[in-house]
């Protein structure tokens, strides 16, 4: 717990609490100042006990951490997340180097994976082989995902960053123990909106591969799902898939429900996601195509 200490002087200063009345019963004054300045580790006891004296709950530590550090793993993951929508390589080089050096310092398992999805999105822009030591990050992935007993949201949005690095049979496999552990985060609304893009991915590399019949099946678990209605983009992203399956279904039906939600998601200036569906929409008319030409 050596990333918080800059966090928690922050707020003392700003809340005009003492140093003395802060650590009072937690710690000493010396061990505080070492731990501000990361040169000490923390307890998670002791974490929490400095947490509370501040007043403040650890939701909104937390959210006062992550914007104001500009090496949080919260800031450098949204800050990958904008440089791949821009498909800006630099950046996202700059950004695994960051993590990467987070990861030496802290020896946190997620700086580690950010580093290594960074440098693999990097690749996937530039449609670059991956080199042997990315395959070796790649490996280290997948033995990570294999040895999971139950999957958080974390683990899910690490699967969807790196799903088109993995080979099928591991794509195949961690896709099975996604859907089963699904069960278990029915009441969960943020897992329940990765899960809609993680079965849009597997969808989209399943139209891709002209898998139809795993299509069917993965666009059922979509429209089985029960979204809150704040999530209004994965609600355009289930809408467009039903139009696949109508279309699907009736060859030669007009693709009017996924050209109308296109254009909504375009408004929305939603450009990663139009870009992926209008992907489908492409791949969908040149099989069309393909049928009427034989």
């Amino acid at each position: 717990m050596y990333e918080f200490g800059t966090t928690i002087e922050k707020i003392r200063f700003m809340k005009n609490i003492s140093v003395r009345v802060l650590v009072d019963g937690i710690m000493s004054i010396s061990q505080y100042s070492r731990y501000k300045t990361g040169q000490n580790s923390l307890s998670v006891s002791k974490l929490f006990a400095l947490i509370d004296r501040l007043n403040v709950t650890f939701e909104e530590f937390m959210f006062i951490h992550e914007k104001t550090d500009p090496n949080s793993f919260k800031h450098l993951q949204d800050q990958l997340m904008k440089a791949f929508s821009e498909k800006d390589i630099v950046s996202l080089r700059q950004i695994a180097e960051q993590a990467q050096s987070q990861f030496e310092q802290t020896t946190t398992l997620k700086n580690q994976q950010l580093a290594i999805t960074t440098d693999l999105l990097a690749t996937r822009i530039k449609q670059e082989p991956f080199s042997s030591q990315q395959k070796m990050n790649i490996h280290t992935l997948s033995l990570y995902l294999f040895n999971l007993n139950m999957w958080t949201h974390y683990d899910i949005v690490l699967f969807n960053n790196n799903i088109y690095a993995f080979s099928n049979e591991d794509r195949q496999l961690f896709s099975k123990n996604i859907l089963k552990n699904l069960k278990n985060y029915k009441e969960y609304i943020q897992n329940k909106s990765e899960y809609v893009f993680f079965i849009a991915n597997l969808l989209v590399i399943a139209i891709n591969t002209h898998q139809y019949r795993q299509v069917s099946e993965y666009i059922d678990i979509l429209n089985n799902l029960k979204l809150d209605p704040m999530l209004t983009t994965e609600k355009l992203i289930i809408t467009f898939f039903k139009g696949v399956q109508e279309y699907l279904e009736k060859p030669g039906k007009p693709l009017d429900t996924c050209l109308m939600v296109l254009d909504i998601i375009k408004k929305l200036e939603l450009t990663q996601l139009q870009l992926k569906l209008g992907n489908v929409v492409d791949v969908l008319k040149q099989n069309t195509d393909a049928s009427s030409t034989n």
